[in-house]
């Protein structure tokens, strides 16, 4: 989160012809007051969506969903929901990277008046692609979209804390992630130049500026939160994240309710409803048939070295698993904020080798090395921390062990969701939030994708055949 600081000195304005000296004396604080980029921070701004899943006729759950970037315009769009509702009290679903302070907090005051519940999830909208689950073209201006809410896996980070903190009654599953960090506070120093301000040096500093730590403190005080908040602010610095655990945001206040996927939006009871909707209503008690206990099917074992984190053992040998397999393909894609994904780059590993290329360029060979650890061998650091378990779901027709994961490795940083395979324990895929800078590519956001069919992996000489095939007909090929 950044807040500016503007120091005036000593600058030279012109008037009507006159040189005046001006110094600027008060201070001034900005109005966009803004977190560090987290994990989704380049999605579109927060926007909000009526949804619902079910046949209303009967009975249907009904939510409001709130997801993307927190902007200065966020409480302007929340303020027209809230008159489109007409006082209906639909808990509000929120999934979001952080973003504008103000605007957070402004939102957070309009929620509380209106005496509404948040809750973290995310929103899968009917006919949406997994990697765009809330695609616009299924959105209606003026009416309902349908889709499903799952609890698992979503996240509220950085200013997202300070709205969800609205809720009057506020619900997280403890498999979500509800995460804050330091402030950064910027002091700029500018001097006059014509009708201009140019900004002549530029600090920064994390400690917590005094009149924004007034603010908060009351807006928590006020919202029935504690100001251990401040300790959970202060423990991870602007680069980093503090992912609160579920035991201490209910200790803070932060979170009432801890909830399953079975218990986000609001059951509606239609006109053929019958008397088991009223009763399921009343007490919100929902459980989808494909909601059950999961926990049978995750490993238990230690961790096999005093550096591993012990929370990431099936996701370690599913990383060794993977990259030791006899033969597989990977397709590494670029994920742009709108559109498709573009293939960035291919691995075809067979036997002692590794074949790879970047997009269309040409195959270059280079030695297999087996994969013994899951440690940094720049660092000897962990590469995946803070592993958990999301359950399980269908990966084109192979059902696949999903895990959130940290992950770090030669200076590159990522938020991550693995999935892995229950029959052979391989990944099937991952998809990868970089941190604003720390990319391995210009891609903010990357899929991987593994096939373990021979069929799929070309001998080492037909990729040669193919190779001088294409020589022949369009000349030497350069690599990318």
């Amino acid at each position: 989160m950044n807040l500016a600081i503007m120091i005036g000195r000593p600058g030279v304005l012109v008037v009507t012809g006159l040189l005046i000296f001006a110094l600027l004396l008060a201070p001034l604080l900005t109005a966009d007051l803004a977190f560090a980029e987290a994990p989704g921070s380049g999605q579109r701004p927060m926007d909000f969506i009526l949804v619902h899943s079910g046949d209303c006729k009967e009975a249907c759950i009904e939510w409001v969903s709130a997801e993307g970037k927190i902007s200065a315009d966020t409480p302007k769009l929340f303020a027209a929901l809230l008159k489109s509702l007409n006082g209906r009290k639909l808990p509000i679903v929120i999934q979001s990277g952080g973003g504008d302070v103000n605007a957070a907090l402004a939102v957070g005051r309009m929620i509380r008046k209106a005496g509404l519940e948040t809750e973290i999830g995310r929103t899968q909208l009917k006919d949406c692609p997994t990697l765009n689950p809330r695609c616009q073209e299924t959105v209606s201006d003026n009416d309902w979209s349908e889709g499903v809410v799952r609890a698992g896996g979503a996240y509220c980070l950085s200013a997202c804390p300070f709205l969800f903190a609205g809720g009057s009654v506020r619900v997280a599953a403890r498999n979500a992630y509800l995460g804050v960090h330091q402030i950064t506070t910027v002091r700029q120093e500018y001097e006059a130049d014509g009708s201009k301000r140019k900004i002549v040096k530029e600090t920064t500093s994390t400690k917590l500026y005094p009149a924004l730590r007034r603010e908060l403190a009351v807006y928590f005080d006020q919202m029935g939160i504690s100001n251990d908040v401040f300790a959970m602010i202060a423990s991870a610095i602007p680069q980093d994240m503090h992912i609160i655990q579920t035991d201490d945001a209910l200790k803070s206040g932060l979170l009432t309710k801890v909830s399953t996927d079975g218990e986000l939006g609001v059951v509606v009871c239609g006109s053929a409803a019958n008397a088991q909707c009223q009763q399921d209503s009343a007490g919100k008690l929902r459980t989808p048939a494909n909601l059950g206990s999961v926990q049978s099917e995750r490993t238990t074992r230690a961790p096999e070295g005093p550096y591993e984190d012990k929370s990431c053992y099936d996701v370690n040998r599913a990383y060794e698993s993977t990259h030791d397999a006899g033969r597989h393909l990977s397709k590494i894609y670029g994920v742009p904020p709108d559109g498709p994904p573009k293939l960035r780059q291919e691995l075809q590993a067979m036997d002692g080798y590794i074949f790879a290329r970047s997009g269309s360029g040409i195959w270059k060979r280079s030695k297999r090395t087996v994969v013994r650890t899951t440690l940094d061998d720049r660092t000897g650091q962990p590469i995946f921390t803070a592993c958990r378990y999301q359950g399980v779901e269908d990966i084109n027709g192979e059902h696949a062990l999903r895990y959130w994961a940290l992950w770090r490795r030669h200076g590159w940083e990522a938020f991550v969701n693995v999935w892995i395979s229950k029959s052979s324990g391989r990944n099937v895929q991952v998809l990868s939030h970089y941190r604003q800078g720390l990319g391995e590519s210009s891609y903010p956001v990357e899929l991987e994708t593994e096939s373990y069919d021979r069929g799929t992996v070309l001998e080492p000489e037909d990729l040669f055949v193919r190779q001088e095939q294409l020589r022949r007909v369009q000349g030497p090929v350069q690599a990318p």
